[in-house]
């Protein structure tokens, strides 16, 4: 349902872009009937029209321009986590410096740091 929304949400974005559902289609290499029952199928679960359209062009509506950047933003996230995902687990590496009075470290924080050392093992 989740990738629903999210093909549903690219649909929108390039209409949205290239002002046509046609045109939208070719780019997305979808049919324009799939292309207009994703938009609609946007509208109609975020129950607000996002598109005005008339026989001669699609223009955002008020609400389509307000939350458009927010789709666009969402969609890269999206895109960001999957390929995080992919990639497959990131591991920290690198120095890590903690600059505490000697005291505070041997009685607060040596037992903290020495489990992060043993869970983050390039530290």
């Amino acid at each position: 349902m989740i990738m629903d929304v999210l093909q549903n949400m690219r649909a929108f974005v390039v209409v949205a872009r290239t002002g046509s559902f046609t045109a939208a289609a070719q780019a997305l290499n979808l049919a324009t009937s799939v292309v207009t029952k994703r938009v609609s199928q946007l509208e109609r679960s975020v129950g607000t029209v996002l598109l005005r359209r008339t026989t001669r062009k699609v223009m955002l509506s008020s609400d389509g321009e307000y939350h458009l950047d927010r789709i666009k933003s969402t969609i890269s996230n999206c895109d960001e986590t999957l390929a995080a995902i992919r990639k497959g687990q990131q591991r920290l590496e690198g120095p890590l410096r903690i600059k505490v009075p000697t005291t505070l470290a041997f009685v607060r924080l040596n037992r903290l740091i020495r489990r992060f050392a043993s869970e983050h093992p390039g530290c």
